[in-house]
């Protein structure tokens, strides 16, 4: 199988690449930057967008009918009057898009109090990291003193994503 990649993230790449060593025996993969379309941190709906945006500009770029476009794309989400970092998925394979998404970690209450206050998610990102002396773009891992990292949460979404794509044909409970 070959699997056209919506990123050149490094850390995006491995977790791409360790999952699909659980789940498929012979696969390729081709990075390329494809833009979301949504803001650098995007809120609710426009996770998936950016996820949907990134997959589907691949499929466009390359039509490849037995291609896997896949597009991977974190954000923000408020549920239950809290606000959570998630990461999506969106898988489109033989015409048909497979979504998931990672489990939520709460964002802390002070991270939620200088958004609420208008100070965007990436310059409190970037404050922090310096902080840590680490990137500002592992937010699970400053969020958690680095007890989980980002990674986790991408390949969660992929891993999710990838399993529904693969069992479709199987799928049918009804």
């Amino acid at each position: 199988m070959k699997f056209y990649l919506g990123t050149t993230s490094k850390l995006k790449l491995s977790a791409v690449e360790e999952v699909l060593k659980n789940y498929v025996t012979d696969y390729e993969f081709l990075a390329f930057n494809s833009h979301s379309g949504v803001p650098i941190t995007p809120w609710n709906e426009e996770i998936i967008k950016g996820a949907r945006n990134r997959a589907e500009n691949l499929r466009k770029k390359f039509l490849d009918n037995d291609g896997v476009y896949v597009g991977l794309e974190s954000g923000l989400v408020e549920r239950f009057g809290s606000v959570y970092e998630e990461t999506w998925c969106v898988i489109i394979f033989r015409e048909k898009e497979f979504s998931a998404y990672s489990s939520g970690l709460r964002l802390p209450s002070e991270i939620v109090e200088k958004i609420r206050q208008g100070i965007p998610h990436s310059d409190i990102m970037d404050e922090i990291s310096r902080k840590f002396n680490s990137s500002p773009k592992d937010t699970w891992g400053l969020y958690t003193k680095f007890k989980l990292t980002r990674k986790c949460e991408i390949k969660e979404a992929f891993r999710n994503a990838l399993v529904m794509m693969l069992t479709y044909e199987q799928a049918s409970i009804i």
